[in-house]
């Protein structure tokens, strides 16, 4: 028995012992296949601004159950949000988070992507190697406390940067680029935010799937993702 094939059997028993059976020992789920469809959906929507109207529609659940499965999913480590960051720290909580899937593995059952081929033709490559990256900054910044925050930064435009790093009011942003070569049209939204937080912002790296280390000013640099995780 090859090993993807034992994999995808893992995932397949996990959904029905934990996602099903300890789920509903947990809380009350009305409807099983409503559960699972929205599973995939938001599996499917990992690394996404949170659309709770678009999840109601296209699951057919009223908002009451659709805020309750949410709620459960996230209080069962399933799924997490990352805010957006804003000057005011209050705005933090009435914009719009994104959504992260908590299992790069499981998100890609639910959706079906069994194999790499799959998931680029989804379209979703990008989307699930933010997802991995998100995963990981947040082990590395739970090892120092509450020292650092995460965020991502986002404008009224639609102008966004992946992910933001917070201490004592100075930040780091990382951009995920899913490609070899790095274009100075790629870099605008970071020079943008460049722009808004001046001296606090201290260092730019964009996360890339090239070979080099290539920095671009003092500031910025393009780092491999293995050479960036120590993988």
């Amino acid at each position: 028995m090859d090993s993807d094939h034992v994999r995808w059997q893992w995932y397949s028993s996990y959904r029905q012992t934990y996602l099903e059976r300890d789920l509903l020992n947990i809380r009350s789920i009305e409807h099983i296949p409503d559960f699972n469809r929205l599973l995939s959906l938001v599996a499917l929507r990992t690394a996404q601004l949170l659309n709770l109207s678009d999840f109601s529609r296209e699951t057919g659940l009223p908002f009451t159950t659709l805020r309750r499965y949410m709620n459960l999913l996230e209080v069962t480590y399933q799924i997490y949000f990352i805010r957006p960051y804003f000057s005011h720290p209050g705005k933090r909580w009435i914009k719009t988070p994104k959504l992260y899937f908590n299992d790069t593995g499981m998100t890609c059952y639910l959706i079906g992507a069994y194999d790499w081929n799959a998931l680029e033709n989804q379209a979703n490559v990008g989307p699930m190697v933010e997802t991995w990256v998100a995963s990981e900054l947040l082990k590395l910044i739970s090892l120092k406390g509450d020292q650092f925050k995460l965020y991502f930064w986002r404008t009224q435009t639609g102008r966004e940067v992946d992910f933001l790093i917070e201490r004592a009011g100075r930040f780091i942003a990382i951009e995920v680029k899913w490609g070899h070569n790095i274009n100075e049209s790629e870099m605008k939204n970071l020079k943008r935010l460049a722009e808004e937080l001046k001296d606090k912002l201290l260092f730019i790296v964009v996360l890339y799937s090239g070979k080099e280390l290539i920095p671009s000013n003092p500031k910025t640099v393009a780092i491999p993702f293995p050479t960036f995780f120590g993988t």
